[in-house]
């Protein structure tokens, strides 16, 4: 029989403000009291907020006074022939002594114990203090510090965050170093994630490691800490989670056998079996959209839906939306891609073991990599996901690791069916399968929501009047259009004819209407073709062989006089519905919007209150952000502001979203608002009054002017419509 006996070692280092403290282990151990250190657990779990640490001192030392919260901590370990390697860099929280009863003995310990470095991101909080900082809610501090939120991605916005925020942590030790000194990030992104509403937290209050949680939403994203001995650091890591083959494959691999392992405690059940899989949206499309997945059939395994039904597995994401002029269509791509992960990552899950594995403890081991257990006892090489790594060492003992494992399977059996055999849910027989009936509930309760009884963000004039400038020059902010299919730079001007229309109503008139010609067709309330006022949406067929439904195939806004505004083939113009060619096409014309307070332009009669108001701007010059900061030109209600539609109150006095009417001796001033933003320094009676000021279309410096000059003064106002 050969025997090898190995005496692991560990060295903890505490680095102070006042200097550095080292305790080892004797490679000759003698008699512990002699030793510093009785015992060291350190723990490092993907589903945790932070990684933690736990080391027993002998009472030989006054270690309890000698170590303080938030000292550095430097834990090594290793099983020779290793060679002695960082496994935790983290920070003190607490240093106690205790009197431990055993064995009818006495003993003086000194714990001390903390977690990772990710400490020193969840004890920072970050947020407005409203005392003494003003940002605009349409804008969001997160924008004005630099960090650019919509339209990016997970990772993008999560360095930002870490470059321009987190670096205002300070944590300064005695050898001159400081926290990011000891810390560093990795961050990767998905292919098909951007963000869409930045709502939720261009105004942030909380700790910034909820903060990069929040970006990097699970479970499409993995946060956590890993030790990173290649450069003595701790890496902060958010990457996407493996959903794929080839990132499953790409992952680091470790192969243990029979040989390692000291012990095992794993298996499998079927608590968390699933049979449907569905990913939403955080923003409602439909009171009747349960799932906020705008109607899209969820993924689903037959089979296993027989067994166990509708169990059904869903997620909600802010990187899907119906809000901020996104094409619904391409977010149901991306949401269905998202759903193919989800699937693939949970369909396997009652055939998949997990829990334990524990093995002689060495320092290599990292949570989220691959585990391939070679055992010739049990017969089988089974793999594994590492998702926690426990090392546990004492003095005169043992070290051990324990590995916490999911997703063990033999690897030929790991993209086997139901892995990627989903199909989209076709009903239990139960109830009847009618996807289009529910479909079409959604959508007609969506467009009851977007009546103008019941949504009215502007009238119709600014709209149309803009509109018949623009057919006229056949340009925007003096950029001539060229009809691009598919097209939607408008600054660049190549746009195609829904792209327009959506420019349009969302610019002059605060509503998104949907990207493509297949969403706006259900958008308002159909109207006959006698019935047509300025501002309606015209619809046309059989231009292009379309998928869309009804076959539409064109939009354009009516303009009056029998003519609307479009960007056709030969680009912006203005042509006659009477024309044959667009008679031939005709399929209907919907009203989204209605104008005026009433048939006279009169004031509506009752009741005014009075009211402060001041001029406002949504341009830098007007909003006065801090240096690098760039305007997002967005109200509170994610409309674009403008002048003589968007006024911002007290959500308290007058609700978002409200239409008021406002009476004031300024010229151009009376007449219809909305209230769609809010601000920190509007309280009570206030209200700050849009004025155009966003470039290239207007310039913030006359606007600026303009805002000047009216000042602050006492203007009359009434509720015409509280809310929606």
């Amino acid at each position: 029989m050969e025997v090898t006996v190995n005496r692991p070692e560990a060295k903890v280092s505490f680095l102070t403000e006042r200097g550095e403290l080292v305790a080892r282990t004797s490679k000759v151990p003698v008699n512990l009291m002699n030793e510093d250190i009785v015992s060291i657990t350190t723990s490092r779990d993907m589903g945790a907020d932070s990684p933690t640490f736990s080391i027993d001192m002998t009472s030989k030392n006054p270690w309890d006074k000698w170590v303080g919260s938030n000292d550095l901590v430097i834990i090594q370990m290793c099983r020779p022939p290793e060679a002695l390697s960082k496994v935790f860099i983290g920070l003190v929280d607490d240093a106690r002594k205790r009197l431990v009863v055993s064995n009818n003995t006495v003993q003086r310990v000194i714990t001390i114990s903390g977690r990772g470095l990710s400490k020193a991101f969840i004890r920072f909080d970050v947020g407005v203090v409203p005392e003494a900082e003003y940002t605009s809610t349409t804008v969001g501090w997160l924008e004005i510090a630099g960090v650019n939120l919509a339209g990016s991605t997970p990772a993008k916005i999560s360095e930002a965050i870490w470059d321009k925020i987190g670096k205002h942590i300070e944590y300064k030790w005695s050898n001159g170093k400081k926290l990011f000194d000891y810390c560093a990030k990795k961050f990767s992104d998905r292919k098909d994630i951007t963000l869409l509403d930045s709502s939720t937290i261009m105004n942030w209050k909380g700790s910034i490691h909820a903060l990069f949680k929040d970006v990097a939403e699970a479970p499409f994203y993995e946060t956590y800490w890993e030790m990173d001995n290649a450069r003595r650091q701790e890496n902060l890591v958010i990457r996407p989670a493996p959903f794929n083959r080839t990132q499953w494959v790409g992952l680091p691999k470790f192969t243990i056998t029979d040989k390692d392992i000291v012990g095992v405690e794993t298996g499998r059940s079927d608590v968390e079996t699933y049979t449907i899989f569905s990913v939403g949206a955080k923003t409602l499309f439909s009171p009747y959209d349960t799932y906020k997945t705008f109607g899209s059939l969820p993924f689903w395994y037959k089979p296993y839906a027989d067994k166990y039904g509708n169990a059904r597995l869903h997620v909600e994401t802010s990187y899907t939306t119906v809000a901020n002029s996104e094409d619904v269509e391409l977010q149901t791509d991306t949401m269905k891609g998202m759903m193919v992960d989800l699937y693939n990552w949970n369909i396997k899950n009652n055939e998949m073991f997990n829990g334990n594995i524990i093995v002689k403890g060495q320092n290599k081991y990292r949570v989220g990599c691959r585990l391939v257990v070679d055992s010739r006892e049990e017969g089988v090489v089974r793999e594994y996901y590492i998702t926690s790594v426990q090392h546990n060492f004492t003095n005169f003992g043992k070290y051990t690791t324990t590995l916490g494992v999911t997703r063990g399977i033999e690897a030929k059996e790991r993209f086997t069916a139901p892995w990627g055999k989903h199909t989209e849910y076709s009903g239990m027989g139960i109830v009847p399968f009618e996807p289009e009936a529910s479909r079409e509930a959604m959508e007609l309760d969506s467009q009851r929501q977007s009546t103008p009884d019941d949504i009215d963000f502007g009238t119709a004039s600014t709209l149309v009047a803009e509109a018949k400038k623009m057919g006229a020059s056949g340009s925007i902010n003096g950029i001539r259009v060229r009809y691009t299919f598919g097209g939607t730079d408008v600054r660049g001007g190549r746009i195609d004819c829904s792209a327009f229309t959506q420019y349009m109503y969302k610019s002059y008139a605060g509503i998104d209407i949907g990207r493509v010609t297949g969403q706006q067709v259900k958008y308002g309330t159909k109207i006959d073709k006698k019935d047509l006022k300025p501002g309606d949406l015209v619809f046309f067929k059989g231009t292009y062989n379309s998928a869309h439904i009804y076959g539409v195939s064109h939009v354009g806004i009516y303009v009056g006089d029998g003519n609307f505004t479009h960007c056709a083939s030969s680009g912006l113009q203005t042509s006659p519905l009477s024309n044959s060619y667009w008679a031939s096409h005709w399929l209907m014309a919907r009203r989204v919007l209605v104008g005026g307070s009433g048939t006279d332009g009169s004031a509506p009669a009752g009741t005014y209150t009075k009211f402060e108001a001041t001029g406002y701007g949504a341009s830098a010059v007007n909003l006065m952000g801090g240096p690098g900061w760039t305007p997002t030109f967005k109200t509170a209600t994610g409309t674009r502001p403008l002048e003589g539609r968007t006024i911002a109150v007290d959500r308290n006095v007058i609700p978002l979203h409200s239409k008021v009417y406002i009476k004031s001796d300024y010229p151009g001033i009376t007449g219809e608002y909305i209230a769609e933003d809010v601000g920190g320094a509007i309280k009570g009676n206030r209200i700050d009054i849009y004025f155009n000021d966003i470039p290239p279309q207007f310039d913030p410096y006359e606007a600026n002017k303009r805002i000047k000059k009216f000042g602050r003064r006492t203007v009359e106002v009434k509720i015409i419509r509280r809310g929606k």
